[in-house]
């Protein structure tokens, strides 16, 4: 359903802009026949206004109540390459490669209401996520087989919460 807001303009109260790009590309070189690449990048771009109903005070209606204009904008760039190697007739070694890049910017309305004194909270985030795959596996006659290996690394910042209030 849709949300009002008596303290703000129904169009901004939930508002709402998302942006997506995606390419992919697959690339098989003819200097070296068995090989595969195939490569991908998405790049995500959210910004919305704070969405949140006080159930609790409004169980038939969705009211949103708060004073100052929340937002959540997230930017996320997201990457990968998988490479996959025929070795002969009964070999495949294949390597799977990620990188996520987010940044997120929030900021809210502490007091969730629309009179008295404002407090806020804002909050910057950002995270890094590497991630990589290999393996060999096997296919014979008789026997199939696989052996892989896999590394994870996120790390990450968070500053906040910082918070202000003005009024009574």
């Amino acid at each position: 359903g849709f949300t009002f807001n008596p303290t703000f303009s129904n169009s901004e109260s939930a508002a709402s802009e998302v942006s997506t790009f995606r390419a992919k590309s697959l690339i098989t070189p003819e200097a070296i026949p068995n090989l595969s690449i195939a490569l991908g990048y998405t790049h995500i771009g959210d910004i919305s206004s704070e969405n949140r109903i006080e159930e609790d005070f409004f169980p038939e209606e969705r009211i949103n109540a708060e004073n100052l204009q929340t937002f959540v904008d997230v930017v996320a760039d997201i990457a990968s390459v998988e490479l996959n190697y025929d070795i002969g007739d009964n070999w495949t070694v294949t390597s799977v490669s990620g990188y996520i890049d987010t940044e997120t910017d929030q900021f809210n309305d502490a007091t969730r209401d629309e009179t008295g004194g404002d407090a806020s909270s804002s909050f910057l985030t950002t995270e890094e996520i590497f991630s990589q795959e290999l393996r060999a596996s096997f296919e014979g006659k008789r026997v199939t087989g696989l052996l892989g290996a896999y590394y994870f690394n996120r790390s990450g910042e968070s500053g906040g919460p910082t918070s202000t209030f003005t009024g009574t």
